[in-house]
């Protein structure tokens, strides 16, 4: 893979990666990416919306990477 290069097939094969790990935890996938700017993030989305049906026990969503910050900021701060 080249630098800034995403294929398809690597993009499927830590998709499938990540909802095998949330099988054994908490059975959720959140893609976090900024598809309004990287042309890459709307095929992160693209394959993950193919593969999720092959998990039906595992949930998932987007967040925008922008929200994801704010919400990792949010949380910390109310945790302490």
């Amino acid at each position: 893979m080249g630098h800034g290069v995403v294929h398809e097939g690597e993009i499927a094969r830590i998709t499938h990666g990540a909802f095998q790990v949330a099988r054994v935890r908490r059975k959720h996938v959140t893609l976090v990416a900024k598809s309004n700017i990287l042309d890459s993030s709307v095929l992160w989305r693209e394959v993950l919306a193919k593969i999720a049906p092959e998990y039906p026990d595992v949930t998932h969503d987007y967040l925008h990477v922008d929200n994801a910050a704010m919400q990792i900021v949010v949380n910390r701060a109310s945790s302490t």
